[in-house]
């Protein structure tokens, strides 16, 4: 239910900068049901460039950890233009927005320990079938853009 709030809040900011000219489109990808894709929208730039963009989203301060999948951190290590669209502080009156655009930064070296840690798995029979990871936003490898009100 957070997730989806979020995600609704992100549609109608990213409504809005459509509306202002300052993105041509936007695919909300999971507007009517889950679709399992590593990320939730795509942002169509001024400049041509598609950005991937996953909302995490937390009723609770900005520094609460962001959880993500392998196959997030997968797809993230694989393009450069990803973005994270942190939604905090849900439940107040005023929910507000930071935005990562260097994501990349730690899942590579993430996603090469995950595919050593695996291989020394293999060798003993055992395979990983999920993995979780959390990520604070404060990690100084992360650069968040300014607090963007969101109502």
């Amino acid at each position: 239910i957070t997730g989806r709030k979020g995600e609704e809040l992100i549609d109608q900011y990213l409504e809005k900068l459509k509306f202002q000219n300052e993105i041509i489109r936007f695919i909300w990808l999971n507007k009517s049901k889950e679709s399992s894709y590593p990320y939730d929208f795509e942002i169509h730039n001024l400049n041509g460039n598609v950005v991937f963009t996953d909302v995490k989203t937390t009723s609770y301060r900005f520094e609460q950890s962001m959880i993500f999948s392998k196959s997030e951190l997968s797809f993230i290590s694989q393009n450069s233009n990803y973005h994270i669209y942190r939604v905090f502080d849900l439940n107040e009156q005023n929910p507000s927005l930071r935005i990562c655009e260097n994501i990349e930064i730690l899942s590579k070296p993430l996603i090469r320990n995950i595919s050593v840690f695996e291989n020394e798995l293999s060798i003993n029979g055992s395979t990983l079938n999920s993995l979780k990871i959390a990520i604070e936003p404060t990690n100084n490898s992360l650069n968040f853009n300014d607090k963007i009100d969101l109502i």
